[in-house]
Order: structure tokens, then C-alpha cells, then sequence
């Protein structure tokens, strides 16, 4: 569904539009009077037109449009060149780049998939006239820091102070993310040896893909390495492989040490260590204690233990020795830690989408720009149609008021005959 022309035009900075619609004229060798003329206004008017100082209204727009023989959504929609995304791959090879175009096809196709995921969210923006500033405050500049590890630990240190996180766990990076800095977070299955990926594109801004089948606490270390890389290349990334030899590259260095750092706080895991082996009288932590340490940080086993290698709680032997006793699984069980049911299949494919998003395929809903074959083939892909109701229901707060006058949600019943008309 094409855009409103209005909200487009809403939307596109005045100074890009003045260039766009002065080529068009120059093209057509059109004098300024004769443009002003169309339009009915001064000469020095549309003079301001063209420098980007005096807004256009939508009829004067397609005035112009018709006169300099083009379209007028040409005119104001984002140019294709700068939705392609450029992307940095995060992923692990157990083996030198052997088959790499194998590989490389794999890595086509999550890029071709996010990209279509993030033109979808660009389009429920603008079919409902939302802006997203896409914007990083703080951008670290590697060149000339020797100790790149050094300077990633007060980086996250300074971006936690920054997003009053504290010492505490960040389990809703992905959401924090999007509100503070504009990134689109999007989930979907890729190969096992994908962790995920940074993608820009001038008319999307920051996007972050990550691999739905890795369980949620490497998703989030993938999250914090990613960025890591918003922070110190948010605009300027380039296609960039992960492999055996591009591990200690400065940038990776960084993005892997910061995400460490950001996802386990040096003040907060000493304080959790401080505190256990009070609880213990003195005694050193047990496995189940860092287990529940782990969980509480919601990081890895593995993760943890890494982190208390760096801090020098342990000799960097253990991890190894640890880790292989593989006792992670029954621990979090017996400590009744891992609850968590595997997500139905209407969950998983909600989960891959941001909040913000799934808002928006609501609100277009409501509002009739989105019928229900459009939100199963491209906006919710792979959901039926008989669940709309329950995701509309889900997000929208429908209230009535009770015979005894108070304000209560309208039942999902309810709802779903109310939205029966459009499903059938």
C-alpha cells in the first residue's frame, strides 16, 4: 500500500525537497516565474521554495509535479539507493574460511530478509505519518587508543551512566535500543554459525538482525556486541565478515569486550560475588551459585565464568573445566530458574518484530490502511489470518463502562465479533 502523499511530505526535510524539486525544474529548462506562476504565488515566494525556507502544501506539490512531468511520490519518498543496507556479520567458524560461498549465499539471504523486515517497518511508519531519528549520541573513535579493551570497559561504563541502567541487568535491550537511539531490532532463523548483524542505510538508519534460534542469553551478548558497533561505526559500517582472522581487529576487539562490559558491570558482579560468599561464611561460590548469578545477569554460564576469569576471581583453566561438567541445564532446574515454556508458533513470529512495530500493524489496522492478507504476507509473515483478532485485542485497550460505573477492558469476545466483519 503506497504511503500518503501528505505524510511523506511531512516527513522529507525541506532542504532535500528544494534540491529535488530544482533539479526537476532545471530539467525541464523551466524559468522560476513560470513555476511561481503555476502556483499562483511571487516569484520571490517560490524562490524560498527552493531554498528550503517556505514548506509546500500537497496540491502545490503535485502543481509542480505536473509541471516538471514527474511523479510527485518520486519526489518526496526515500530514494531505493539509500534503503540498501551495508552490513558487519557477527558469526563463529570452527574451521579456516572453508566454503565460503556457501557462506556467502547464506549471509545474501539474512541480509535480503532483514532488509525486507525493515522496509516493511518503514512503510507502517509512514502510512501512519510516524518519524523515527535515528541517532546515537556518543560515538567512540578507536584510532589512537592503544588499549582497545581498556577503552571499551569505560565506554559501557559511560553508556550505562548515560541510560541510568546502573549496575542492574539490561533484559530489555533490544526495546532500549529502539526508544534511545531510533534502532530497528528484528529477529529470524539463520545458520547456527550466524550470531547476527549490524546493518545502515541512510533511509533506515541503524538495524540489528539476530538469530531467533540462539537461546536468549548469547542473543543478548550478540545484542551488546552489535552495539558495540553502533557506537563507534553507527554510520558508516562496511560489508565485514567475522571470521578466524578478523577476531582481533580493533573494531572487534572493542564491539567484544564492550559487550562483556555492558552486559556484566564490573561494580554490579562484584557486588553479586561480595554478597554470595557473605551468604556462604566465607566459603567460595558453589556451581549453583553461579549459575544463579549468571541467570540473574541473564548471560551465559560460560559467560559469567569469563567475566570472573577478568576480574580475577578465577584461574582461566576453570572455565574450561566448568563448563564441561555441563551442569547448567539441571542446576537452573533444581534451583527452578528455567520455567520458561517453548513459545507456540504465533509467539515465535511475534517475537521476531519490535514492540513498536507490532503497535503499528495494529494502528494501521484500526485505521483500515492494512487489510488482512497484507499483514499474513508481509507485516506479521507466516501468521493466519484468524489470529488478527487476538494480536489487535492484544494491543489495543478497548474499555466500556460497567453496570456499577467502573471502567473495565472489553473482554477478547467481545472484540473478536466487533472485528469479525473484516476477517470474513
Amino acid at each position: 500500500m503506497q504511503p500518503n502523499l501528505a505524510t511523506l511530505l511531512n516527513q522529507i526535510p525541506t532542504a532535500t525537497l528544494a534540491e529535488r524539486l530544482t533539479q526537476a525544474r532545471n530539467k525541464k529548462k523551466i524559468i522560476q516565474q513560470e513555476a511561481a506562476d503555476a502556483l499562483g504565488i511571487s516569484r520571490p515566494t517560490f524562490i524560498s521554495i527552493e531554498k528550503g525556507q517556505r514548506r509546500l502544501s500537497p496540491t502545490e506539490l503535485l502543481t509542480l509535479a505536473d509541471l516538471y512531468e514527474v511523479d510527485a511520490f518520486n519526489l518526496v519518498a526515500t530514494p531505493q539507493d539509500e534503503l540498501d543496507l551495508t552490513v558487519q556479520f557477527r558469526y563463529d567458524l570452527t574451521r579456516q574460511d572453508l566454503g565460503m560461498e556457501m557462506q556467502r549465499d547464506a549471509l545474501d539471504t539474512a541480509i535480503k530478509q532483514l532488509q525486507e523486515m525493515a522496509t516493511a517497518y518503514l512503510e507502517l511508519e509512514q502510512m501512519l505519518g510516524k518519524k523515527r531519528i535515528f541517532h546515537v549520541p556518543t560515538q567512540y573513535t578507536l584510532q589512537g587508543h592503544r588499549d582497545v579493551k581498556a577503552y571499551a570497559a569505560q565506554a559501557a561504563r559511560q553508556e550505562r551512566a548515560r541510560l541510568q541502567l546502573g549496575d542492574e541487568p539490561v533484559p530489555h535491550l533490544a526495546q532500549l535500543l529502539e526508544e534511545e537511539y531510533g534502532v530497528r531490532v528484528f529477529r529470524f532463523s539463520m545458520p547456527s554459525w550466524v550470531s547476527g548483524f549490524y546493518g545502515y542505510a541512510p533511509g533506515l538508519g541503524g538495524c540489528i538482525a539476530l538469530n531467533e534460534d540462539h537461546p536468549p542469553e548469547r542473543q543478548l551478548h550478540t545484542l551488546a556486541h552489535e552495539k558495540g558497533h553502533l557506537n563507534t561505526a553507527a554510520q558508516s559500517i562496511q560489508v565485514q565478515v567475522q571470521s578466524a582472522r578478523s577476531r582481533n581487529t580493533p573494531e572487534e576487539q572493542f564491539a567484544g569486550a564492550f559487550a562483556m562490559q555492558f552486559t556484566l558491570p564490573e561494580l554490579g558482579v562484584r557486588k553479586l560475588v561480595s554478597d554470595c560468599i557473605e551468604r556462604n561464611d566465607g566459603e567460595a561460590p558453589s556451581i549453583a551459585d553461579l549459575v544463579a548469578m549468571s541467570h540473574h545477569y541473564g548471560v551465559s554460564f560460560e559467560a559469567f565464568l569469563r567475566r570472573l576469569v577478568d576480574l580475577g576471581y578465577l584461574p582461566s583453566g576453570e572455565v574450561k573445566r566448568l563448563t564441561s561438567m555441563k551442569v547448567v541445564k539441571e542446576t537452573k532446574q533444581s534451583l527452578k530458574l528455567s520455567t520458561q515454556r517453548p513459545p507456540s508458533a504465533l509467539e515465535r513470529i511475534l517475537n521476531r518484530y519490535p514492540e513498536r512495530y507490532k503497535q503499528y500493524v495494529v494502528e494501521a489496522y484500526e485505521k483500515d490502511l492494512l487489510e488482512p492478507n497484507e499483514i499474513t504476507r508481509r507485516y506479521l509473515a507466516g501468521i493466519h489470518p484468524s489470529d488478527i483478532a487476538a494480536i489487535v485485542a492484544s494491543y489495543t485497550q478497548v474499555t466500556y463502562m460497567d453496570q456499577d460505573g467502573s471502567v473495565v477492558r472489553l473482554n477478547f469476545e467481545g472484540y473478536q465479533e466487533r472485528l469479525n466483519w473484516r476477517l470474513s
